[in-house]
């Protein structure tokens, strides 16, 4: 069930809050349907085809999560995606986890569905709580 976005000044992506945001380049009005972030570099395989630099350490900030996320969500439009890929995300599978569930909890203030990819190469072993976690949370 989809919640209703709130129409009160200054709420949580009410009127006030998207004008604040768009004055700062942080929500658009276009529709943004789907953001695909990589969330770290980071990967056990060396696959010929793959332009990320597995070397280089990065991982995404969390302000850059909660700036991409907001301004995904501030855009018209009523379902949203969000890919999560890397490198290899199970890598830093604690990273998705705290993505996943911001962005859940701002796609309810926004009254916005959220739908939810991982790309993995399934490179790893992955573990049976990860698992249940990304079906409880209704991943891709």
């Amino acid at each position: 069930m989809r919640a209703s976005a709130s129409s009160e000044p200054g709420a949580a992506y009410g009127p006030k809050e998207l004008e604040r945001l768009r004055a700062l380049g942080l929500a658009s009005n276009k529709e943004i349907r789907r953001f695909k972030v990589a969330i770290n570099t980071a990967c056990p395989l060396r696959c010929e085809y793959c332009f990320i630099d597995k070397d280089s350490g990065e991982t995404i900030s969390w302000e850059h999560v909660q700036n991409l996320v907001r301004f995904q969500l501030s855009s018209p439009g009523e379902v949203k995606k969000l890919l999560l890929y890397g490198g290899e995300p199970f890598v830093n599978f604690d990273i998705a986890r705290e993505i996943s569930l911001y962005a859940r909890a701002e796609a309810v203030k926004a009254g916005k569905d959220l739908d939810l990819s991982i790309c993995t190469s399934a490179g790893l072993p992955l573990k049976r709580e990860w698992l249940e976690f990304l079906a409880e949370m209704r991943f891709f």
